[in-house]
């Protein structure tokens, strides 16, 4: 071990070494945390960095010097708690012995492992630094001590070639003050060049970082950029910079897949920066595109999505062979049912029937009560019943009242994961595929979609247009039903509307332009009462209140009904709280076998979510549950420790910790993964009116069947409804086009 590689510094140790493994890193808010390997000389130290102590996440190969002490954990045994570690860079002050570690684990160095480092050693000594830094191919094949291939020297002068040109880029990086955790996706993203580009618009590296806070992030990279790089405040690449960051937080924020010309020079104006936008794709780097036919700005790769889409979907509609002869299908079987349940399909629901086998893309657009889910069982069951591949995708509630013989749905992610597997059997082809719930579908979804399903598949998309947006951006669905295309049926008699219930004339009042007097007339709560319909008024707008008060009804309400109430916000945050306060109410003092899970707590009997992707249990995100058992002690189910019993829609199935770590509690749930289920008994708390609009509600209020309580303030739950449309509208950069033409 040489000396320069470890020093003392009171009682401090100074390590320089390179990473051989990383065994953990974790980057949020806080920074970035990692455990990983470093070998110094014949020695592998296991060192732990906290936040605070380091600044990019450690690779293999690369050099670091690291300042802390050693530390026994009785778990994990000797480690070593960093106080600074910083990244090295190959140079003259790095030991040959570093140097040597350096070229046989940095992914750069093909075909060079201890051997031939302990040649380079013996053959240059000291001397090995300068004479890679001469990239001299043939003095490495010509020395007699090495014996190297002109092939092997070769590799390993393009190797510290591609390394010389990293260390550049890093301390370009630190020379102009740039974030130093974005160095190795600019790295990837601009390649070799990365330097010489960035000096010549440094505003690319914007959409490198993280574009969630949009403006908030191009804030504070301005400010770097202008001090470093002599930027003055209308200059072109400036200008074009800041119109993405608005760009981006309309997209984040608002769904937009584009804006307005007219609201982008605003936003211009208003931020004192002269820009004419005709001059946006005169760019040398065009990242910008003008949109003449709608007069649109867009971000360069949200128009070639939508492009994307409208080709995909050209092609599909191009197809003029007919999948599916109806004549020749067999249709008796499902009618027979429908009429011994004096069941009658008016003519909007035979024609949407015919589209969906007649039509190779085609919509069924309704309203609740319209009988979409109808529909879609008489489609499947026709399917059934004449041998056609189909598949029932976005659907996450079982209908209990079907006729039919009904299809177990899946997510459309899983859907889209699982296609690649699917058409290498041959399974999607020639089959009939129902995307329920379309309104939820974003245009990304959209295009990933339409890439996996075979061209000779028929899509029908279902939904309604009322219903609450697509998280994600864009409304596909929306723009669909808006161009009236004749694939499009959309469905307006409602079942059984001269028998509404409470709860359905409320509904229908949104629709049909009355909605304030039938919100007004909404009666105050009555706990003594049994009320389908019932208003807590409150002018309690906080979390904390609203909460309690919350908690207190629900307690109220779940000792009297026969199915606990769903608690439906429209904050995430009131959600969290909520379902804490319920928790901690519900299972203080009592004897009830629990599950913590870091700072998460389960007991048996409480409702869940899956809040996140789980690779081994098929449940799509969104799935809701219950809780049937937590288990004292492990038990063993397909090779796995589960600690927990769940059951969802009548199937019981056994969570390890993994699986655990995918749920969370639902007491309470956000309005936008209400969509698709319903609850017996609701409760809607109007938390925060920003969020509020006619779609919200209505999604609420189709989720609820027996009974349903407001609570907050009654005023402006009548504004909302008098004020606000359903839905914002998003905007696009490129229509979308269902017709076949020939551009």
């Amino acid at each position: 071990m040489q000396i320069s590689n470890i020093s003392f510094h009171e009682d401090v140790k100074q390590l320089t070494g390179v990473v051989t493994l990383v065994r953990h890193h974790t980057q949020d808010k806080r920074g970035i945390s990692s455990i990983f390997l470093l070998k110094i000389a014949r020695e592998k130290i296991v060192v732990k960095a906290e936040f605070g102590t380091i600044t990019s996440i450690p690779q293999t190969g690369e050099i670091w010097r690291v300042t802390g002490d050693y530390f026994f954990d009785k778990e994990y045994g000797s480690q070593f708690i960093v106080d600074e570690a910083i990244k090295q860079h190959p140079s003259a002050d790095i030991s040959t012995d570093v140097l040597c570690d350096f070229l046989i684990y940095n992914a750069h160095f093909v075909g060079i492992n201890s051997y031939w480092t302990k040649k380079l050693k013996v053959a240059f000594g000291e001397d090995l630094i300068a004479v890679l830094q001469s990239y001299s191919a043939k003095k490495l094949s010509n020395c007699k001590k090495l014996k190297i291939s002109p092939v092997m020297a070769q590799n390993l002068c393009d190797g510290w070639a591609k390394a010389v040109g990293e260390t550049e880029l890093n301390l370009f990086f630190e020379r102009h003050n740039l974030p130093v955790e974005y160095v190795e996706t600019t790295r990837q993203l601009l390649g070799h060049d990365a330097s010489s580009l960035i000096k010549k618009n440094p505003y690319l590296l914007y959409p490198i970082t993280s574009v969630n806070a949009a403006k908030r992030t191009w804030k504070s990279l301005d400010k770097k950029l202008r001090a470093n790089f002599d930027i003055n405040l209308n200059d072109k690449r400036r200008a074009i910079s800041f119109i993405e960051s608005i760009l981006y937080s309309s997209f984040s924020n608002n769904g937009d897949m584009a804006l307005p010309a007219n609201e982008v020079k605003a936003e211009l104006n208003e931020a004192g920066i002269v820009f004419d936008l005709n001059e946006i794709e005169k760019s040398a780097f065009q990242t910008l595109c003008f949109n003449k036919q709608n007069n649109t700005i867009q971000i360069l790769g949200h128009q070639a999505i939508e492009k994307a889409i409208n080709t995909l979907l050209h092609k599909r509609l191009s197809m003029t062979k007919q999948l599916f002869d109806t004549n020749s299908l067999a249709f008796d079987e499902t009618l027979s049912i429908l009429d011994h349940n004096n069941v009658v399909l008016n003519p909007l629901q035979l024609q949407a029937l015919g589209n969906a086998f007649n039509q190779p893309v085609s919509f069924i657009v309704g309203e609740a009560g319209t009988g979409k889910s109808l529909l879609s069982q008489i489609i499947i069951d026709i399917c059934l019943n004449n041998g056609i591949n189909v598949w029932k995708v976005n659907s996450v509630v079982c209908n209990g009242d079907a006729l039919l013989p009904n299809l177990k749905g899946e997510s459309i992610n899983r859907f889209i994961s699982q296609a690649k597997k699917r058409n290498l059997k041959g399974a999607l082809s020639g089959a009939l595929i129902l995307i329920e719930n379309s309104n939820s579908v974003d245009m990304l979804t959209l295009y990933k979609l339409l890439k996996v399903i075979p061209l000779n598949a028929h899509i029908c998309f279902i939904g309604d247009k009322f219903k609450l947006p697509p998280i994600g951006p864009g409304s596909f669905f929306k723009q669909a039903v808006e161009l009236k295309d004749e694939a499009l049926t959309e469905l307006i008699e409602v079942k059984g509307a001269e028998s509404q219930s409470d709860i359905q004339r409320l509904y229908s009042s949104l629709i049909g332009g009355a909605a304030s007097s039938v919100f007004d007339a909404i009666p105050a709560f009555d706990v003594s009462e049994e009320q389908s319909l019932s208003i807590y008024h409150t002018e309690d707008k906080y979390h904390e209140m609203l909460s309690t008060i919350t908690t207190n009804i629900w307690f109220e309400l779940a000792s009297m009904l026969s199915d606990v109430p769903k608690i439906i916000c429209s904050n995430p945050q009131l959600c969290d709280d909520i379902n804490s306060q319920v928790q901690r109410i519900r299972f203080d003092r009592k004897k009830v076998a629990k599950l913590e899970i870091g700072e998460s707590v389960f007991y048996a009997g409480e409702p869940i979510i899956f809040a996140k992707p789980n690779k081994f249990i098929d449940v799509s995100v969104g799935t809701l549950a219950n809780i049937v058992e937590v288990y004292e002690k492990p038990v063993v189910a397909y090779g796995r420790d589960c600690w927990m019993k769940i059951e969802i829609g009548g199937d019981c199935i056994d969570l390890s910790i993994e699986d655990i770590e995918s749920i969370a509690l639902c007491y309470a749930i956000t309005a936008h993964k209400v969509q698709g289920n319903q609850f017996n008994h609701s409760l809607v708390i109007l938390d925060n009116f920003y969020l509020i609009d006619k779609s919200w509600l209505y999604t609420c209020i189709n989720a609820s069947k027996e009974s349903m309580l407001f609570i907050g303030k009654r005023s402006q739950l009548i504004n909302t409804v008098d004020a606000t449309e359903f839905s914002a509208k998003r905007h696009c950069g490129v229509p979308l086009k269902l017709e076949v033409s020939d551009e």
